[in-house]
């Protein structure tokens, strides 16, 4: 489920640049990065991480000083238990919203791939595991012009041949994502308890505990103002 968070234009624009900056200086060092996909994302990840900026927003819901970073961290690295051999993953892009000391959030699963061009057996294994997040899990593909990302039904309808239409990364992850069009919002990573958990289909929360490779947190900051996630009733019922 992906909830709609608010997030002012100005804000995301700001990130955006960011994003397109840090993942064409990503693509840029690519030939000194070229060694496995784990290598090229821990690079791009890296140049993507941001301390805290201000951006002061006017004429919007809530006006004031917004704040946002991106932090990043690795967990692990691989083995016969690496999360995409249990989940199909290779990692986890959050989305923090904090204000009034309250967090709303939304993650997204990724598998990356490395000068992918051909039918990849393996690959479309990765995805028939991550069918289980469709709509909060992604493929990103690391060329030296480019690096692209693809819907998981992308990639599963094709059996792992890679589709003829892409994204941009930083349009998949500074528009669909941040934009609220791709994720889950009850999606959850517990870096302590090594435990990623998720609302199934019978409403019900579950978990499975792994080593997560990497996460990259984009935090936003929003003014102390009324809450807008909590809405109060005009009438009660008998």
């Amino acid at each position: 489920m992906v909830r709609q968070i608010y997030i002012p234009q100005e804000v995301k624009d700001d990130i955006r640049k960011h994003l397109d900056t840090s993942i064409n200086k990503a693509v840029n060092g690519f030939p000194s990065s070229y060694e496995d996909e784990d290598v090229v994302t821990g690079h791009l990840f890296g140049l993507m991480k941001s301390d805290e900026q201000s951006v002061v927003v006017k004429n919007q819901e809530v006006n004031g000083e917004w704040k946002w970073s991106i932090d990043f961290k690795k967990f692990g690295g691989r083995g016969k238990a690496a999360t995409e051999s249990i989940i199909g993953a290779d990692g986890i892009i959050e989305l923090h919203l904090t204000q009034n000391n309250e967090t709303v959030s939304k993650s997204l699963l990724f598998q990356s791939k490395l000068d992918w061009d051909k039918k990849d057996k393996k690959l479309y294994e990765q995805c028939a595991k991550l069918l289980t997040w469709l709509g909060a899990a992604v493929v990103i593909n690391y060329t030296q012009e480019k690096y692209e990302a693809y819907s998981l039904d992308q990639v599963f309808s094709s059996q792992g041949s890679k589709p003829s239409r892409a994204k941009l990364l930083q349009t998949m992850l500074g528009a669909d994502f941040i934009d609220c069009t791709i994720g889950d919002s009850d999606l959850f990573y517990d870096a302590v308890k090594k435990s990623l958990t998720w609302l199934n289909n019978d409403n019900m929360y579950v978990s499975t505990k792994f080593n997560l490779n990497r996460r990259l947190k984009i935090n936003i900051k929003a003014p102390n103002r009324n809450s807008f996630y909590k809405i109060k009733a005009e009438k009660e019922i008998p």
